[in-house]
């Protein structure tokens, strides 16, 4: 009887995966039809035809079998779509620009234009960073003998660089164009103080560690406090992260950069 009931297990098993392996022969054939009917609108040397050839590459991609020729690797996009929809789920949604120009690194650094480039990568950065570290949560002990999930990992790791290095890239243009308009050789020296303080704003926007830390403790405290303790917390991360440029403004303002109970909503664990 056991045998029997072993025989029917294995049997629904093997129905189970015939099943599944007609699904992703459609899905493939589905993926390969829309892939060819966008490839012919976009220019081959546009941004978006590089999108589509990665996204077609990663979705359905062809590996070497035993015989020597390619198959396709139905199990990485399985594992995409599994693990991604849950990630995206958690991480939520871009943040809206209103949000990222009331921080004051980013109003420092002169970028007031909501529809500005460096906004829009500034936000898709630190989207990205939340889907990353949420994939790496869920598959950083899982990758070592699933070669799907460590592609699915890897994906987002190297779309993180990406964007990472993007705003980079735009964050040094901004300056050197907006460097010329501040600097106060050029416009008198009631610009400097102006200047300085871009100046200490790229200082912190073009390092990819402090960009994000940043970037991560302030858009919470607007998100639960909105602009009513921005100050005190741009003040507070300071001191944790910069403790040098916090004692300098202590001593231009009197003050002391240690006292007071500022401490701020971003707190000194951000």
């Amino acid at each position: 009887e056991i045998e029997s009931q072993i025989d029917a297990v294995a049997e629904a098993l093997h129905q189970c995966r015939q099943g599944l392996a007609s699904f992703a022969g459609w899905t493939l054939a589905m993926l390969q039809a829309e892939y060819s009917k966008l490839a012919v609108t976009l220019d081959q040397n546009s941004k978006r035809y590089e999108e589509l050839e990665e996204a077609f590459s990663f979705l359905c991609p062809r590996l070497p079998s035993s015989d020597g020729s390619d198959e396709y690797f139905h199990e990485q996009r399985l594992a995409y779509v599994r693990e991604i929809i849950l990630v995206m789920k958690k991480a939520g949604e871009r943040n809206f620009p209103t949000s990222l120009l009331a921080l004051p690194y980013v109003k420092k650094f002169q970028c007031d234009d909501p529809e500005s480039p460096i906004v829009a990568a500034l936000i898709d950065e630190m989207h990205q960073l939340a889907i990353t570290e949420g994939t790496r949560t869920r598959l950083e002990k899982q990758v070592a003998g699933d070669r799907a999930k460590f592609c699915v990992l890897r994906r987002e790791e190297e779309a993180l660089e990406r964007r990472e290095a993007a705003t980079s890239e735009l964050v040094r243009k901004h300056y050197r164009k907006r460097s010329i308009q501040l600097h106060p050789d050029r416009n008198g020296e009631h610009m400097r103080p102006i200047f300085e303080e871009f100046t200490d704003a790229r200082t912190v926007l073009s390092d990819v560690s402090l960009r994000q830390s940043y970037l991560r403790g302030m858009l919470d405290v607007f998100k639960y406090y909105g602009t009513t303790m921005m100050s005190e917390s741009h003040d507070a991360w300071n001191r944790k992260h910069r403790p040098d440029v916090a004692e300098d403004a202590a001593r231009r303002k009197g003050g002391s950069a240690g006292g007071g109970e500022g401490g701020g909503a971003a707190g000194e664990g951000k």
